[in-house]
């Protein structure tokens, strides 16, 4: 997923650029004429937001991670030292 954007210099929406041999564009919804340079590349806030609660999500939904640490399955307080295997 990517968080980088081409946005349209003229009407600052975003827009698609499509390769070409003369690094030609023709926005979508103003028509007008640039260049690939002319191009503003901004990052998008809202996937990068989303993608961040949806991490977050994930690590309260998983059982071994509180907080934002690794609880190991079998702590040393579970395990006594003096345990025999037989």
């Amino acid at each position: 997923m990517s968080y980088v954007l081409d946005a349209c210099p003229n009407c600052k929406k975003e827009t698609m650029y499509h390769p070409n041999p003369f690094y030609l564009h023709i926005c979508e919804h103003c028509k007008y004429e640039c260049t690939l340079k002319d191009l503003i590349t901004a990052v998008d806030k809202d996937k990068i937001e989303k993608e961040i609660q949806k991490l977050k999500r994930l690590l309260e939904n998983y059982p071994h991670i509180q907080n934002g640490k690794l609880i190991e399955k079998f702590s040393i307080t579970e395990i006594s030292l003096t345990d025999k295997i037989t």
